[in-house]
């Protein structure tokens, strides 16, 4: 879905934040932070929309985690979390 030649980024749940950025090696400048997403657009970045539900989920905060883990996690995530975390 990503535009070919352009810069594109998925919106974080809260709308706040981004999730993934994807662009070409010669324009590939991701921002971080809270207001990443208003950063992305700044820059011209595309936002990518469509149904991206477990990809709109950012893991800061061990609350982010839990929400996570509740929509579902990876085969290695789900292992770490456990062994780290006793879940």
């Amino acid at each position: 879905a990503a535009p070919a030649g352009r810069a594109a980024y998925v919106a974080d749940a809260a709308g706040l934040g981004t999730t993934l950025y994807t662009a070409p090696a010669d324009g590939f400048a991701p921002r971080f932070g809270v207001a990443s997403r208003a950063q992305h657009d700044g820059s011209g970045a595309v936002a990518l929309a469509g149904e991206l539900g477990s990809l709109r989920h950012d893991v800061d905060e061990l609350a982010d985690l839990r929400l996570a883990a509740a929509i579902g996690l990876g085969p290695r995530t789900a292992a770490a979390t456990a062994e780290l975390l006793g879940w």
